[in-house]
C-alpha cells in the first residue's frame, strides 16, 4: 500500500498527462503513470485515490484494462475510474461504462471533471 495519496494515470498523451499531474498536485495528490496493462494493474494494487484512463490509448486496450481493474478479484475493484474520450464517440463511452468506468467525460470537460472529482 502506498502511504501518499496518488492518482494513477493510464494516459499516453503527454499534454493530458501534464494536466492530470497539475490537477493532482493542486488537490494534494501525487501522480503515477502506467504505460502497460501490467504496470497499471501493479500500481492499482497500491490503492490510488482515482484511476484516469484515456480511452484513445495506443499502448493498451483501455476497455480490457478497465474490465481487469473492475473485476471482483482485483484489488482495485472499488477504486473509481474516470475515463475520457472524444465527444463524438458515444458508443465508446457506453462501452467504457459497461466495462466499469465510473465517470466517462469528453476531453473538453476532462480537466474540470478531474478537479471536481479530486
Amino acid at each position: 500500500m502506498s502511504s501518499n495519496p496518488f492518482v494513477l494515470a493510464a494516459v499516453d498523451d503527454l499534454f493530458f498527462l501534464i494536466q492530470v499531474k497539475d490537477a493532482a498536485k493542486r488537490t494534494g495528490f501525487g501522480l503515477k503513470n502506467g504505460q502497460t496493462p501490467e504496470a497499471i494493474l501493479n500500481l492499482a494494487a497500491q490503492s490510488p485515490a482515482l484511476i484516469v484512463v484515456d480511452l484513445h490509448s495506443q499502448k493498451l486496450d483501455p476497455l480490457a484494462t478497465i474490465r481487469q481493474l473492475k473485476s471482483p478479484d482485483s484489488p482495485a475493484a472499488k477504486i473509481p475510474i474516470l475515463a475520457y474520450l472524444s465527444h463524438v464517440q458515444v458508443e465508446l463511452g457506453q462501452s467504457a461504462r459497461d466495462a466499469g468506468a465510473n465517470i466517462v467525460v469528453p476531453r473538453s470537460a476532462f480537466l474540470r471533471t478531474l478537479n471536481e472529482t479530486l
